[in-house]
């Protein structure tokens, strides 16, 4: 099998921050053995989707829903260095984004 790194970006996830929903985005990079780059998105699309801890902090309605991007399939030799799947999101505020788009 052959060995992928992926970047994920996530984006429209209503998130609870200090009492209010707020819009969120993110990226997150993570490891898997995979026969190919689709299968391996799929495989990372998955393992967020699954993600409990993300699962549980989703507000969403279900005609709202939270969409995932793979960004970047890259083949990679071996693991070294990392710990696969990988964990953690950086998040962003989507509205911020946005609004400095539009100035």
């Amino acid at each position: 099998m052959k060995k992928y790194q992926i970047l994920v970006q996530g984006k429209n996830f209503s998130l609870s921050l200090e009492g209010e929903a707020k819009t969120m985005g993110f990226y997150t990079t993570r490891w898997v053995e995979a026969k190919s780059p689709q299968d391996a998105e799929n495989s990372v699309i998955e393992l967020i989707k699954n993600d409990k801890n993300l699962k549980d902090a989703v507000l969403n309605e279900k005609n709202n829903p939270p969409m995932l991007y793979a960004e970047e399939i890259i083949e990679i030799e071996n693991f070294e260095g990392v710990k696969p799947p990988g964990s953690g999101y950086s998040f962003y505020p989507e509205e911020g984004i946005e609004q400095q788009k539009k100035a």
